[in-house]
């Protein structure tokens, strides 16, 4: 009985911390693969593991699961099963702290509304993240108000830069019956590639509906 109590403070005294050090771990792997994500940009707080929660007299092998959509952001609730030679030797439920990091778009300089940002990458907390984020190869992007450096880059303070901006002079071309007329015209609105738009037919001071096409060109259809 004797030998049996050492056997067991000697577990309790240097194994434990093993068993909690590598319980740790293994929420970090679960969590990563579940969110297809390195193990280095998770986490895991505090376990508030208990000494002598397992029967497992070495190191065993341990299995974590968590409810299917699980986001892992703040406290979060997961199952843990300990097996040694087969047998279970330990199950139980943990709520630690979660913490996932990634490489966000933010402002790599300070600019004014309806200026163009320039993006770079850095790490933070994705609890941080308010919005949804922009994806860097998508731009250029300008600003929609006045921006800080480093300030995370959505869709609610940059738009992507139009490719013909109000004011911008284009040429309207308009095909009727295999005969090409061509006209100056003006931008009466932003607009992307593939937008339908407003142009000013400069030549009769009407305004033409069309195509942005290409920038500076607009293929047309109709006069208003």
């Amino acid at each position: 009985m004797i030998l049996f109590t050492l056997i067991g403070l000697a577990w309790a005294g240097s194994v434990e911390p093993v068993l909690k050090d590598a319980v740790s771990a293994a929420i970090r792997d679960h969590i990563a693969t579940v969110r297809q994500m390195s193990a280095a940009d998770v986490e895991v707080g505090p376990l508030g593991m208990a000494d002598g929660i397992s029967s497992c007299d070495e190191l065993p092998a341990i299995s974590v699961s968590s409810v299917p959509g699980e986001p892992f952001r703040g406290l979060t609730r997961l199952r843990v099963e300990l097996t040694q030679d087969g047998h279970a030797c330990g199950r139980f439920s943990l709520t630690p702290r979660i913490e996932l990091y990634g490489e966000v778009p933010v402002a790599a300089s300070a600019v004014e509304e309806g200026k163009r940002v320039a993006i770079e990458m850095r790490r933070v907390a994705l609890s941080s993240v308010r919005g949804t984020l922009i994806r860097p190869n998508d731009g250029p992007f300008v600003a929609t108000c006045t921006i800080e450096a480093g300030t995370l880059m959505t869709h609610r303070r940059v738009k992507r830069e139009p490719a013909a901006m109000m004011g911008q002079d284009v040429e309207i071309v308009v095909e009727l019956g295999g005969i090409t007329i061509t006209a100056e015209g003006r931008m009466l609105a932003d607009a992307q590639l593939g937008d339908r738009v407003r142009v000013a037919n400069l030549a009769t001071d009407s305004v033409v509906q069309g195509i942005l096409y290409a920038p500076g060109l607009v293929r047309a259809g109709g006069v208003r």
